[in-house]
């Protein structure tokens, strides 16, 4: 771990043993906290939660789930937080075709349905939160093992799902979604089977719900995984997608349309049908609003962020 900006001398042991290799760790910074929520997927198919507590730096509120996770193969399993009561939610699909919640307060509630009996087991789940801190308000993208995807939103309880899509190959994470930071809509973004070759993309908002789907003119090989990230200073959503022929592309979000698709970002990614091979983060200066406070800049990551009381600047980083 890396404790006041100084790493430590060795390893350590995140909570207690698992009950098996992990093969997926999901970690979550809780807004306006040093709180860290993880969520980890193990060989043996079970799934396991623990909080990081940012106050006393040490791990605890470990625990393992009844509803067993739908594969150990795959993201089924990602984390949510309810921004205004800052409530962590781990959900999952889970081995009987439900997506499962469970609501952290001052400690683990119990295990709950957010949507049951599902046409199949959630293989990818993927989840964001709006971060208006007036809001509690995420919504969650799902690719299910039927080969279609699913959309789902939680605004104090959960909201009926529109009709599901065939997506292109549920072996891939073809769906992602966030938020826009000031106006409480949800993006997804995800790639069809009808159309293989291009981003398509529907939003959700509290009180106008689910949108129609809308696809984006310009090709590339069929898209493999999708990736969204929000500027935490603005309505900007950056898109990066991977297709077939080992190309990396991407798309802005303005607030109210998307970008042309340009050349290609990396014509020759390592391997694109089976992994995800890139990642995208905004650059983020933050800076006192008053001349007369003497405060250092620093950089501050755009998942989790919380920015009162700042001016900040942002450009973007890509490999």
């Amino acid at each position: 771990k890396r404790v006041g900006g100084t790493w430590d001398g060795s390893n350590q042991n995140a909570g207690s043993a698992l009950s098996d290799l992990p093969t997926w760790v999901i970690a979550e910074s809780k807004p306006g906290s040093d709180d860290i929520f993880v969520a980890v997927i193990t060989n043996a198919g079970q799934l396991h939660a623990m909080r990081w507590n940012g106050a006393t730096n040490s791990w605890g509120d470990q625990i393992q789930t009844t509803a067993l996770p739908a594969t150990k193969d795959n993201q089924c399993v990602d984390v949510a937080f309810e921004r205004d009561s800052g409530e962590a939610f781990l959900i999952w699909g889970d081995s009987n075709k439900n997506l499962v919640y469970r609501r952290f307060t001052t400690s683990w509630q119990s295990e709950s349905n957010a949507y049951a009996n599902m046409a199949d087991l959630a293989y990818w789940v993927t989840a964001a939160y709006d971060p208006r801190s007036t809001s509690d308000n995420f919504a969650v993208g799902m690719s299910l093992n039927n080969g279609n995807y699913e959309f789902a939103a939680w605004n104090g309880s959960w909201v009926t799902r529109p009709a599901a899509i065939a997506s292109l190959d549920k072996t891939q994470r073809g769906i992602d979604v966030a938020f826009e930071t000031n106006t409480g809509r949800a993006m997804f973004a995800f790639v069809t089977l009808a159309s293989s070759t291009q981003m398509t993309w529907r939003t959700w908002g509290s009180s106008g719900g689910f949108s129609g789907t809308s696809t984006q003119a310009g090709t590339s090989g069929n898209i493999n995984f999708m990736q969204l990230r929000a500027d935490p200073n603005s309505n900007d959503i950056m898109a990066l997608y991977s297709d077939a022929n080992d190309d990396l592309f991407n798309r802005k979000w303005s607030g109210s349309s998307w970008s042309a698709i340009g050349t290609a970002l990396e014509a020759t990614l390592s391997v694109s049908i089976s992994r995800e091979p890139f990642m995208f983060a905004w650059h983020i200066k933050v800076y006192p609003k008053s001349v007369s406070e003497s405060v250092t800049p620093t950089d501050s990551p755009a998942r989790g962020w919380s920015g009162a009381r700042s001016q900040i600047e942002t450009s973007t980083l890509t490999e």
